[in-house]
């Protein structure tokens, strides 16, 4: 989602909240204090991507390719074109004209452009007559001739080393740079070839590898970005690498272990505060030389990683810790003390004593946008965070448990198993005030886990997995559940049921009840059809593709062939009486549970955070990475918390892993909580209108409704 539509999306909401609810019972509250200033949050949009410049800004970047290097896609980081070793390219703002690349031979480099036109004047008296010089950045370098090729230029290299000169032979483009205003780029960088085709236009280009550029060997991850009318060639680094950097640059790889971590966490909060004040593009740092890192600075920077100094709250500043200077140079003392046993929390107290260490990968601010009175019970609340790894948009409602003209239930799409629909569209149509999405589904609509609706149930529980149950006081609770089920005849004999509204998989035994629809699914090879209405055995079904009416007032039991014992069950059964047995632990009978939904995993128990998704058999895609997500609390108040984040929108809202989703219904006052499904499902909707904003159109197979009693 773009700024301008969050903005528009943002307005809409409050001019919703404000019709619907009314103004008195909207509150904006005044903004939070911040963490993360202007300038972090620069750093944070750019993946915390530190930019720091190569040269200065010049109208084209040449780039002699050493190893085989690649163009990267600026979004996703992925490989989209091989610069081949040894060959040429250049980065330009400008239109470029196509001419033959050619071979100059370079023989002197000085800061000093008196001395190279000393040098020059020198190669002239010694014969050579195509002699210029070559302005690259600081460097003022001595070039001979102009060569088609390498092998053309020989002669004149094997006579300059004869007389005595040191001899770098290198490629150039002999480009038409268009230097009238128009021919520039519409602010974008172009790479191109030696020739002068053009590989890629984009506002920021992103190159790996190693080359040569201004006659300087660079290896690493650079990007080159427009300035002015020029191009600007950039190191790209993580704030772990120039921390490890600065390490280098100040401290003997010897020194002790605590003293490295110690100045690590020095260094990285002395970056990130240049970072709260220029965002990632960090154009006043001198201090910079690429190169290879040493494991023992990455290992210290890694050991400690994403620790910093704060003060009441803040980052730590320059003037806390005195002068540039002092926080570039280690305190003389830091060894020693490190060779005493001290620890690197030690060594910063001992220096510091007013600072606190922090986290930044676990700081968030938080701010509570706007509540509105949805109505009496029934709070609504937006909350918007930020953090290390990004924004989060949280939407979230409270009800009273206690209030006797709210109820809360699930709901069954269509009221069938394999129905669909969109939320708005069933809150609309039931007439609620609020919905969440439920469980997780099949994508033909069925259900994936319990659901149990006015004491009859529609699908099983999966392993044991957790679902919030409610009672006939309305009352709810978080409890992972377990399922046994069997159809028993009136003269004792019994089927074991192995799922609800399903088809039966080898030696299973399922039922289908007016939740699945009209009539069964065809009846498949191998399997056999009880028909039961009113208590009692009415019909037997073999044929194959057949597709029985469920009775209105009954259910049809469909076993496979190979179930254990089929052929006694079978034995004169028409007529016979037949009822559903299901135990349920805990015990729905005894705690009077007429509605039950399972997510899963439990994120919450007794208040703190417990998340059993490996025990309840979950996989990666749900228990792994930051994603959409939507949650249900409770807690012993009496108030349940339905909650979602959108997410997979990495400029407004980056979702939650489900260690961080536990955190947020902490903070909200829950003391159990669940997982509900998330992803492209996770939305919540308030009188007909979607309130968060889901990362793709989606139609769900259930959800939970709160509505008034009526």
């Amino acid at each position: 989602m773009n700024k301008r539509n969050f903005s528009l999306r943002y307005g809409l909401i409050i001019i919703f909240l404000i019709a619907v609810f009314m103004q008195d019972f909207l509150t904006i509250p005044a903004a939070a204090e911040e963490f993360f200033s202007r300038g972090i949050r620069d750093f944070i949009e750019a993946e915390r991507k530190i930019y720091i410049p190569v040269f200065s800004t010049s109208s084209k970047i040449e780039i002699e390719v050493l190893e085989d290097s690649f163009l990267k896609d600026s979004y996703t980081g992925e490989k989209i074109y091989q610069l081949d070793k040894e060959k040429l390219f250049f980065v330009s703002r400008r239109n470029i004209s196509q001419q033959k690349p050619y071979c100059s031979i370079q023989v002197f480099a000085s800061s000093d452009k008196n001395k190279a036109e000393k040098m020059k004047n020198k190669l002239y008296e010694q014969g050579y007559n195509d002699v210029h010089i070559n302005n690259e950045g600081n460097l003022y370098k001595i070039m001979v001739g102009r060569y088609s090729s390498k092998q053309s230029a020989a002669p004149d290299v094997q006579k300059l080393k004869k007389d005595g000169w040191q001899v770098w032979l290198k490629q150039f483009s002999q480009l038409d740079v268009n230097k009238n205003m128009s021919g520039i780029l519409d602010n974008r960088a172009a790479l191109y070839t030696a020739r002068g085709n053009r590989i890629k236009t984009d506002e920021r280009l992103n190159i790996s590898g190693i080359f040569n550029v201004n006659g300087i060997s660079l290896k690493g991850d650079f990007q080159f970005r427009t300035l002015n009318s020029g191009v600007l060639m950039l190191y790209e680094l993580d704030i772990e690498y120039l921390t490890a950097h600065f390490l280098q640059l100040n401290m003997a790889k010897n020194a002790p272990g605590e003293a490295l971590k110690a100045q690590s966490i020095i260094y990285r909060s002395y970056v990130l505060h240049m970072i709260a004040s220029q965002g990632s593009l960090l154009e006043n740092i001198k201090e910079f030389r690429d190169g290879s890192i040493v494991e023992e600075f990455l290992s210290a920077a890694e050991s400690t990683k994403g620790i910093i100094l704060t003060k009441n709250g803040s980052l730590y500043t320059n003037e806390d810790y005195g002068r540039k200077r002092n926080v570039m140079r280690p305190k003389a003392g830091i060894v020693p003390l490190a060779q005493a046993d001290f620890s690197y929390k030690e060594i910063i107290e001992h220096y510091y004593p007013d600072a606190e260490f922090k986290d930044i990968r676990k700081i968030v601010d938080t701010e509570v946008k706007f509540t509105a009175n949805v109505t009496s019970g029934l709070k609504f609340r937006e909350i918007r965070q930020m953090t290390w790894y990004g924004p989060r948009i949280i939407t979230a409602v409270e009800m009273n448990l206690k209030n006797q003209n709210l109820k809360i239930k699930p709901v069954l799409a269509r009221g069938v198993v394999a129905g669909r629909e969109d939320l708005a569209d069933i809150v609309k149509e039931k007439g609620a005030l609020a919905g969440v999405n439920g469980g997780y589904f099949h994508y033909s609509g069925r259900p994936l886990g319990l659901l149990y609706l006015d004491g009859e149930l529609i699908s099983e529980p999966i392993s044991s997995r957790t679902a919030v149950l409610f009672n006939k006081d309305g009352e709810a609770s978080i409890s992972q559940v377990e399922w046994e089920g069997n159809a028993v005849f009136a003269d004792g004999r019994k089927i074991k049921l192995s799922g609800i509204n399903r088809e039966p998989k080898a030696e299973e035994a399922v039922i289908y009840n007016n939740y699945y629809d009209d009539r069964v699914p065809p009846l498949k090879k191998g399997m056999i059809d009880i028909v039961i209405r009113k208590g009692k055995i009415i019909g037997l079904e073999k044929e194959e593709g057949s597709k029985n009416l469920i009775p209105p007032d009954g259910f049809v039991l469909r076993i496979d062939k190979k179930f254990v014992g089929l052929d006694s069950i079978l034995y004169n059964i028409i007529g016979i009486d037949i009822k559903l047995n299901h135990k349920f632990s805990p015990d729905f009978e005894e705690n009077n549970i007429v509605h039950a939904l399972a997510g899963g995993p439990r994120l919450l128990k007794n208040g703190e955070i417990d998340i059993t998704g490996s025990e309840e058999k979950f996989q990666n895609d749900i228990l792994l990475g930051r994603a959409p997500r939507t949650a249900l609390g409770v807690n012993s108040k009496n108030q349940l918390m339905l909650v979602t984040v959108d997410g997979r929108q990495p400029d407004f809202s980056i979702g939650m892993t489900l260690e961080e989703m536990a955190d947020l219904l902490k903070w909200l006052g829950a003391e159990d909580a669940v997982n509900l499904d998330g992803g492209g499902s996770a939305r919540m909707v308030i009188r007909g209108f979607t309130m968060n904003n889901p990362n793709e159109k989606r139609l769900i197979s259930n959800g939970l409704l709160i509505d008034k009693y009526r």
